[in-house]
């Protein structure tokens, strides 16, 4: 199996391991975004890139975590403006 190297930004980071980690196993979503009905080899790639992502991911401990993916999503956004 071949490996590849990905590039994300911290901002990117965070938003991915957020949205990854609060729904690979909840079927409660408020937003339309339900990953829980994946079949075997998709929820196995998405629980490999959480796995990827979580080392990276300093802020999810901080008692800020919320406020941080919240400007993390503002920062890519207004990135995003700019093209």
């Amino acid at each position: 199996m071949n490996s590849v190297n990905l590039k994300l930004n911290s901002d990117e980071i965070l938003i991915l391991f957020d949205l990854l980690s609060s729904r690979i196993d909840s079927q409660d979503s408020d937003d339309g975004i339900d990953l829980s009905d994946l079949d075997t080899a998709q929820k196995s790639a998405l629980t490999s890139l959480l796995a990827a992502l979580e080392p990276v991911t300093d802020d999810v401990f901080n008692d800020d975590y919320i406020v941080k993916v919240e400007m993390a999503k503002k920062s890519l956004l207004a990135g995003l403006n700019q093209k």
